[in-house]
């Protein structure tokens, strides 16, 4: 039987992120340049919280991201089961894990990347037959 795979297997790495003293709409600017819909906002070299587009859609001041972001954000060693991963984020409703080694960030895992990872998972798991006729 095989393992259940590490998050480090199906994180996007080196995400982009923003410091928390960076003013929001330098924020927005960088989510519309990346094309992303959140943002790890990061303090110290560290984690603290995350920012999404729909939090700071019509935003025009100068507001910092430390003082936007949700603050209650999932952080998960790279090494962590994708299952538990799955799981914790489900029943505590988290948009993303931030994935990190030595307390550093290196990845993140959205909900976008879970669907991709589960339908990638089905099509492997009932491939289609060439020439379904429905």
């Amino acid at each position: 039987m095989k393992d259940i795979p590490p998050i480090k297997s199906v994180m996007t790495p080196f995400p982009h992120w923003i410091d928390a003293d960076a003013a929001i709409v330098r924020a927005r600017a960088m989510m519309a340049q990346h094309g992303v819909r959140l943002l790890p906002v990061m303090e110290a070299g560290k984690p603290i919280g995350v920012l999404t587009d729909t939090e700071i859609e019509g935003e025009t001041g100068e507001r910092r991201s430390g003082e936007a972001c949700d603050r209650n954000v999932y952080i998960v060693d790279r090494l962590e089961p994708l299952d538990r991963v799955l799981i914790e984020m489900a029943e505590h409703r988290h948009e993303a894990a931030f994935v990190v080694k030595h307390g550093k960030l290196v990845g993140i895992f959205t909900l976008t990347d879970a669907c991709l990872t589960f339908g990638k998972l089905l099509r492997t798991l009932f491939p289609r037959g060439e020439g379904d006729a429905a």
